[in-house]
This record gives C-alpha cells, sequence and structure tokens, in this order.
C-alpha cells in the first residue's frame, strides 16, 4: 500500500500538532505529576516522622508504667525503712539493739562504735544516710557467731555485713575475739 502524499499545510498541521502533544506532555508532567510527586514525598515523610514519635511515645507510656511500679516498690521500701528504724539518734539504739540481738544468740559485744557516716548520692534519698560500725565481740564461740551473723544478715535489712576479722584467744581456744563490721541505711 502506498501513502499518500501530504501537502505542505497538512505538514505543518502535523508537526505543529506533534509540538503541541510535546507541550502538553510536558505541561502535564511538569505542573502536575511534579507537585504531585513532591507532595507524596512530603506525605510519606510525615507519615515516616509520625510513626517514629509514635514508637517513642510507646516507648515512653512503658516506662512510665515501670516507673510507676518501681515507685509503689520504693514508697513501700521507704516505709519499710522508716518502720525498721528507731526515732532517735542511731548512736543512741544502735549499739544497744545490736547488744540485745547477739545476746539472744549469748553472744556478749564489747562495744559498738561509729566508724563514718556517708550521705547516699542518690537526690531523691537525701533523707538517709550510709553509717559504718565497728562491733568488738571479745569472746565469742564460732558455733554460735556463724548463725548469728547469717540471722542478722537476715532479719536486719537495713544492715550489711561489711568486714569480719576473727583472732584467736590464745587463753581460751574454743574461744575468738571478733571484729565485726556493719553498715546501716537510717533516716537522717
Amino acid at each position: 500500500m502506498k501513502m499518500p502524499k501530504l501537502s505542505k499545510d497538512e505538514i505543518k498541521k502535523c508537526i505543529l500538532s506533534l509540538v503541541g502533544l510535546v507541550a502538553l506532555l510536558y505541561c502535564y508532567s511538569a505542573f502536575l505529576l511534579g507537585p504531585l510527586n513532591q507532595a507524596r514525598i512530603r506525605m510519606i515523610s510525615a507519615a515516616a516522622d509520625r510513626q517514629k514519635k509514635l514508637a517513642e511515645g510507646k516507648k515512653t507510656l512503658e516506662s512510665a508504667a515501670r516507673l510507676e511500679g518501681t515507685a509503689g516498690n520504693s514508697i513501700a521500701r521507704s516505709t519499710a525503712i522508716e518502720e525498721l528504724t528507731p526515732t532517735g539518734a542511731p548512736v543512741a539504739w544502735f549499739p544497744p539493739l545490736m547488744k540485745s540481738f547477739f545476746a539472744a544468740d549469748q553472744i556478749e559485744i564489747g562495744h559498738a562504735r561509729v566508724l563514718k557516716t556517708t550521705a547516699l548520692k542518690q537526690a531523691e534519698l537525701a533523707a538517709y544516710a550510709k553509717m559504718d560500725w565497728i562491733i568488738d565481740i571479745p569472746h565469742a564461740d564460732f558455733l554460735l557467731l556463724g548463725p548469728s551473723i547469717a540471722r542478722l544478715e537476715n532479719e536486719r535489712v537495713l544492715s550489711n555485713i561489711t568486714g569480719i576479722q576473727i583472732h584467736a584467744v590464745q587463753d581460751k581456744p574454743e574461744f575468738q575475739s571478733v571484729i565485726l563490721g556493719i553498715a546501716t541505711i537510717l533516716k537522717k
């Protein structure tokens, strides 16, 4: 089949139509698709930001829930410390308390003295201090002393044995001379 010849006028119309089609495609892509793609990119970016903020919010809620759980424990511990600590200066009540505690296990202590007092570093524990004590026990039977020290650790939750020095008594080999280091947490 043979193509008919186009006249100059028809060729100009075809070229003009082709230029119009190219201009139309350019305008469509530049003025309609370009802003639409930019809006799509901004929307995807904003959605990613919102998802990130949502994840951070969930983490904050989880940490707040954990903090709320530990706050109840902290209040209970604070109340327990208050209940376990007698009123008055610790120098007045701690030595008699230790004398009666060890006397229950038939151990007589010599004297108890404060080694040092240290403020606790945590801001929420500013009302409390750590006191280090030295307790001298001139004559102790190791069969009675071991369980007594274990009972001290278990019953006096605010007290902690920090050191033990045991020396043999030459006159009586069944007895030892003991120096205990005890740390306690007390309200100032």
